[in-house]
This record gives C-alpha cells, sequence and structure tokens, in this order.
C-alpha cells in the first residue's frame, strides 16, 4: 500500500494519497511521506518510470538520492524508511521524557540510551518506566524497556 500511495501522489500532485496514519504527497519537486508523528521523510525528483526486471516491466517510482543517483522507490524500501524513522522518533521521545526527570543522557546507540547520574538516584525500574510512556500518536503501542546499572557501559 505505501507502494501505491507513492506512485499515487506522484502522478496526482498536491493530492494526498494516505493508508492509515501515513500520508503521501508530491509538491513538484519533492515526494513527502509524513510519518505518524507529523515529521516528514522527503524524496527528491521523483518520477514514474518503466523499468525491466526479471518477471517482466514494472511500474515504479524513481527518486535522486543525496549523491545524486537515480534510486527505485518500492514498498519495502519505504517500510524500513517508515521503521526506522518511527524508531528515531519514539527515541527522541524517551529521551526527553528520562532528561525531564534529571536523568541526562550522555549516549544513544540504535535502540537504547546511557544516562550518567550520581551514585544512588533514581532506579532502573523509574528510568525503564519513563522511557516507554509513549507521545499520543503513538498511544497503544507496544512497548518494553530493560536497563542496568553500572559503573562503565557495556554491550
Amino acid at each position: 500500500m505505501l507502494d501505491k500511495c507513492a506512485k499515487d501522489a506522484v502522478r496526482n500532485p498536491d493530492t494526498l494519497a494516505v493508508y492509515r496514519d501515513i500520508a503521501f504527497r508530491y509538491d513538484g519537486q519533492l515526494l513527502q511521506m509524513r510519518i505518524p508523528s507529523g515529521r516528514t521523510l522527503c524524496y527528491r525528483a521523483p518520477e514514474i518510470a518503466i523499468v525491466e526486471k526479471t518477471w517482466g516491466p514494472t511500474e515504479v517510482v524513481q527518486h535522486i538520492d543525496n549523491e545524486g543517483n537515480v534510486k527505485e522507490l518500492y514498498g519495502g524500501l519505504l517500510t524500513e524508511n517508515l521503521t526506522q524513522a518511527v524508531a528515531r522518533d519514539l527515541l527522541a521521545n524517551a529521551i526527553f521524557n528520562v532528561e525531564a526527570h534529571v536523568y541526562p543522557v550522555v549516549l544513544h546507540v540504535h535502540d537504547e540510551l546511557v544516562a550518567e547520574v550520581p551514585e544512588g538516584f533514581g532506579s532502573v525500574e523509574e528510568l525503564c518506566e519513563l522511557m516507554c510512556r509513549l507521545p499520543p500518536w503513538a498511544d497503544g503501542l507496544p512497548r518494553k524497556a530493560e536497563g542496568w546499572r553500572g559503573k562503565r557501559y557495556r554491550k
């Protein structure tokens, strides 16, 4: 459905193509994918093209990447980009939540964060609970956090 919406948006500039909480719009220069948080992912100079695949001619959306290369957009890639963007937004929300409760974040790696606090301050359970507080756009999303306390970072 993401692939279909991207194609519909490119074919019909300045109209929304919507699937669930994801909306696509093409403004004549950028194909924009608005994700549930309200943030927008952009694909430059999109156009519909017919490319030869092993199963025959296929209609695709192509765009120009940051290095100036022509790249294909397809459902799997759009889903991957969407998933990574939502994960980033959830981690950013977790960072804001824990820092608002005086757990200063000094590092984040993929889906984890490291807060440096004085000995005896707070608890791992409180930090995990703060990380699991969702923004309104993610209400109902399953979540879980685990943690540990130590003097040195480890994987």
